[in-house]
């Protein structure tokens, strides 16, 4: 199901408002996709120039393909909810959500997009092969949590109330 918030122009000035001032830390912060690509970036780096111990595993391609596997399940198809419902996708104006997506992947992880892009991170982590590349996802993971997730639930909490707020008591952040 997906949730429409209902439309007034009193109503909707007042709640993009709420919501604007819920997540206006979001507008000094690094878009996730700059994030993961940093941490990509620097994860690139540390691969190069340590190195390698050892080769990686038959278990430490097995790990990384898991990983992928789920980024493909995750991300793309966030996006195309996204799209489909014809809400914004842009993590730094959240208050220009129109609707709460809840299905497709939304029914298992309520930020599947961070959870794409973590899950990639892990996947160069493990077939790498280099346990201090593990940092990565980890870092990724924490910054969003931190700058990112939790300005957006404020947000979608001032924009689609009692129906977010169901939402997050059955649907877990990450997995």
């Amino acid at each position: 199901p997906i949730e429409t918030r209902p439309r007034t122009e009193t109503s909707e000035a007042g709640t993009k408002a709420a919501a604007s001032k819920a997540s206006r830390g979001l507008n000094h912060r690094i878009p996730p996709p700059f994030v993961f690509a940093a941490v990509a970036l620097a994860m690139g780096l540390v691969a190069w120039t340590l190195p390698d111990l050892a080769p990686p595993t038959w278990l430490d391609l097995l790990i990384g393909a898991v990983f992928f596997v789920l980024a493909a399940l995750s991300g793309p198809p966030a996006v195309w909810r996204f799209v489909r419902s014809k809400t914004t996708i842009n993590p730094i104006a959240i208050e220009k959500a129109t609707v709460l997506v809840t299905d497709g992947v939304y029914r298992w992880t309520r930020n599947p997009m961070y959870l794409s892009m973590a899950s990639l991170l892990a996947a160069f982590a493990a077939i790498a092969g280099q346990s201090w590349l593990w940092l990565g996802p980890i870092m990724f993971a924490a910054y969003i949590q931190r700058f990112q997730i939790l300005p957006e639930e404020r947000a979608m909490s001032q924009l689609f109330g009692a129906a977010y707020h169901d939402y997050r008591l059955k649907v877990r952040r990450w997995l």
